[in-house]
C-alpha cells in the first residue's frame, strides 16, 4: 500500500502544480465595469451608413486606406481617424485633411508595410508623428504589433494619446490575450498617466465570447477597436449589440481628453476568466499522467510477487506467453515496461515544449528569422555535446545519467513556465533555455537508446528498439494535438508547467528499475582521446557513416519546416494555437 499512497501523493502535488498555473475566476460581468468603452470601427464604402446609424458621439470611424479619404465627408457621427504606415506619407497627407479628422493613426509593425528606418528607430518615428499631431491640434493613436508593444511600448506611450493593443490574431485564446494585455497596460499608464488604451479585435467567431473577452479586460481599457469588412457587417452589428448589453446602464462613454483612472499591476492572474471546459481538459491531462503513474505502481506491485504463471527464472517477471510474447516480447520485461511507459509520457511533454516555444517566439517577435534562429541555436550543441555524451554513456551508469538529464529537462521546463507566467519572459531567456534544452537532449537521446541493451536480452533487443521508435511518433501525435488545446486554454506558461509535470513519470520509472549501475568502459582515458577514438571508428565504418550522413541531411532539411510552422499557421492558414497543434499532429500521424 505504501507505493499506492506515494502515487496518490504525487498526483495531489501534480494537481496543485497545474491548478496553480490557472487564472482565478473573474468577477461576473458588470461588477467591476464602471464606464462605457468608446468604439473604434474600421469602415469602407458599404459601412459608412451603418456606422452613422450605430455610432455614439465618442465612437471613432477609422479609415485604413488613404484611397478612401473621400469617405470623411460622409461620416456624420463620432470622430474620424485616418491610419498611416509611414511617417513621410502622413506628413504629406495630413496637412490636406487636418480640418476633416480628429485623430492621426500610426500602425507600427514588423514587415514590408513600414519603412525599415522606422522599424529600426520607432522612437524617432513616433516623435515625428507627435510633432505632426501637435501642429494641427490632433490626437495621435498608435497601433504597434505585439513585438513592438512589448519591447518599445513604455518608451512610445508618452508621445501618444491612444494606444491600441493588437490581439485580433489570438482573440479566441483568452489566456494568451490576458497574459499580453494585463501586465502591459500598467506599464503604459505609468509612462503616460493620460493615455487611453484599447484592444483591437476582429469581427469573426462567437460574438458573445468576444464581448466576454472585452468584459474581462474592461477595467484596464478605455475603448475597443473593431476590425470589420463588408462581408462581416452582420457579425459587426451583432457584436455592437452584444457590447451594448454588456455596457453599464447609464454610464457615459469617455473621450481621450479625460484623465483615465490609475491602474495598478496587482495580481493579474486574479483578473483572468476561467474558460469553459478548462477543468475537463485538466482532468484529461491529470488522467493521462495518473495512468502512467498508476501503471508504474501496478507493474511494480505485480513484479514484486511471484504470481502463478510467472517465470521465477526471468529477471524481469514476464507474464504468461501469448499474444504479447509474440508481438512485443520486449514488453514482457518489467524494467523495459517501466522505462517504455515513462518515456511515452516524457516525449509527450517534449512535444508540448516544442509547440509552446515556437508559438511564443512568433508571438513575441513576429519574425520568421527568429523562429529559424532559435531552432538553429537549439541544434548547435547537438554535435559537440553528443560526442561528449557518447563518452559519458560508456563511463557513467546509464540509468543515473538518464535520471540526471530528465531532471534537468524538468527544471528548464519549470523555469520556462514560471518566467512566462510572471510576465518577465524575454527572447534571450528563450534562447538560453532552448540551448540548454538541446544540450540535455543531445545526451539524453543516445543514453536512452544505449540503455535498452541493459533492459532486455539479445533476442528481444530488436523488438525493444522498434517499440522505442514508436514512442516518438505516438507521443508526438498526442502531444502536438494536446499542445494547441493547452496553449488556447491555460496559456504558454501553463503548458510548460504541464510539460514539467510529465517528467515525473520517467523519473519514477527509472527510480523503480532494478538493475545494477555499471560502467561499460572501465578504461580511464582523456575525454579528447575518447572522442577522437569514436570519430576514428566512425570513419572506418563507411556504412554507419553513410547512415549518419543521410540522417543529418534529412534532419537538416526537414526539421526547419516544423520550426517555421507557427508562422505558416498564423500567416498562411490564418489559424491559432489549436490549428498549429493540429498541423503538427497531422505530420506525426502521417509518419
Amino acid at each position: 500500500m505504501t507505493r499506492f499512497k506515494l502515487s496518490a501523493l504525487i498526483l495531489m502535488l501534480l494537481a496543485r502544480l497545474l491548478l496553480s498555473a490557472l487564472p482565478a475566476q473573474a468577477a461576473p460581468a458588470g461588477q467591476a465595469n464602471e464606464a462605457q468603452l468608446w468604439r473604434d470601427i474600421s469602415i469602407g464604402y458599404p459601412l459608412v451608413d451603418w456606422f452613422n446609424r450605430v455610432a455614439r458621439p465618442d465612437d471613432i470611424a477609422r479609415i485604413e486606406n488613404i484611397s478612401q479619404l473621400e469617405l470623411l465627408e460622409r461620416i456624420h457621427v463620432g470622430r474620424k481617424l485616418v491610419v498611416f504606415k509611414s511617417v513621410t506619407e502622413a506628413e504629406q497627407i495630413v496637412p490636406r485633411i487636418a480640418g476633416q479628422i480628429d485623430i492621426i493613426g500610426y500602425n507600427l509593425e514588423h514587415g514590408p508595410a513600414n519603412p525599415i528606418d522606422e522599424q529600426e528607430n520607432p522612437l524617432a518615428a513616433i516623435k515625428r508623428m507627435r510633432q505632426l499631431a501637435n501642429d494641427y491640434d490632433l490626437l495621435l493613436a498608435l497601433g504597434p504589433d505585439r513585438s513592438f508593444a512589448l519591447s518599445d511600448g513604455a518608451h512610445l506611450a508618452p508621445y501618444v494619446d491612444i494606444f491600441v493593443l493588437q490581439v485580433q490574431k489570438v482573440q479566441t485564446e483568452t489566456v494568451t490575450v490576458t497574459d499580453f494585455v494585463l501586465p502591459l497596460v500598467p506599464q503604459l499608464r505609468q509612462a503616460n498617466p493620460n493615455l487611453q488604451v484599447s484592444v483591437q479585435i476582429r469581427t469573426e467567431g462567437d460574438v458573445v465570447a468576444l464581448a466576454d473577452l472585452v468584459d474581462l479586460l474592461r477595467p484596464n481599457l478605455d475603448g475597443v477597436s473593431i476590425l470589420t469588412s463588408p462581408e462581416t457587417i452582420s457579425v459587426a452589428a451583432d457584436l455592437i449589440e452584444e457590447l451594448n448589453r454588456h455596457d453599464p446602464a447609464g454610464a457615459a462613454a469617455t473621450a481621450p481628453t479625460k484623465t483615465p483612472r490609475t491602474d495598478t499591476k496587482g495580481e493579474t492572474a486574479a483578473e483572468d476568466a476561467l474558460p469553459q471546459g478548462m477543468m475537463w481538459l485538466l482532468i484529461v491531462i491529470l488522467s493521462l499522467v495518473a495512468g502512467a503513474i498508476g501503471g508504474w505502481a501496478i507493474a511494480l506491485h505485480f513484479s514484486a510477487h511471484n504470481y502463478p504463471g510467472m517465470n521465477p527464472n526471468n529477471r524481469s517477471g514476464r507474464p504468461p506467453a501469448g499474444a504479447l510474447a509474440t508481438l512485443a516480447p520486449a514488453l514482457q520485461s518489467r524494467d523495459f515496461r517501466l522505462f517504455w511507459l515513462g518515456q511515452i509520457v516524457s516525449t509527450m511533454g517534449t512535444s508540448l515544449q516544442v509547440v509552446a516555444e515556437g508559438y511564443l517566439i512568433y508571438q513575441i517577435t513576429n519574425s520568421t528569422f527568429w523562429l529559424g534562429m532559435v531552432n538553429f541555436i537549439g541544434l548547435l550543441p547537438v554535435v559537440p555535446i553528443a560526442l561528449l555524451g557518447g563518452v559519458l554513456i560508456d563511463r557513467l551508469p546509464r540509468r543515473r545519467l538518464i535520471l540526471a538529464t530528465q531532471a534537468g529537462l524538468m527544471l528548464q521546463a519549470l523555469t520556462f513556465g514560471l518566467l512566462v507566467l510572471s510576465g518577465r519572459i524575454e527572447l534571450w531567456h528563450i534562447i538560453l533555455l532552448y540551448f540548454l534544452f538541446g544540450s540535455l537532449l543531445a545526451i539524453d537521446h543516445p543514453a536512452r537508446r544505449a540503455f535498452l541493451v541493459e533492459l532486455v536480452g539479445p533476442d528481444e533487443l530488436a523488438n525493444a528498439v522498434a517499440l522505442n521508435a514508436t514512442i516518438y511518433n505516438f507521443s508526438s501525435l498526442v502531444g502536438y494535438a494536446l499542445s494547441g488545446l493547452l496553449i488556447a486554454t491555460i496559456g504558454v506558461g501553463g503548458t510548460m508547467l504541464a510539460n514539467a509535470a510529465t517528467y515525473t513519470a520517467p523519473l519514477l520509472a527509472l527510480s523503480a528499475i532494478r538493475l545494477p549501475d555499471v560502467r561499460h568502459d572501465a578504461a580511464v582515458k582523456k575525454l579528447s582521446a575518447a572522442m577522437s577514438e569514436g570519430l576514428l571508428t566512425l570513419w572506418r565504418q563507411p556504412v554507419i557513416l553513410a547512415i549518419i550522413s543521410l540522417m543529418a541531411v534529412v534532419g537538416g532539411l526537414a526539421w526547419p519546416v516544423f520550426g517555421l510552422m507557427p508562422a505558416y499557421a498564423e500567416d498562411v492558414m490564418g489559424t491559432n494555437a489549436v490549428g498549429l497543434g493540429l498541423l503538427l499532429a497531422a505530420g506525426a500521424f502521417g509518419s
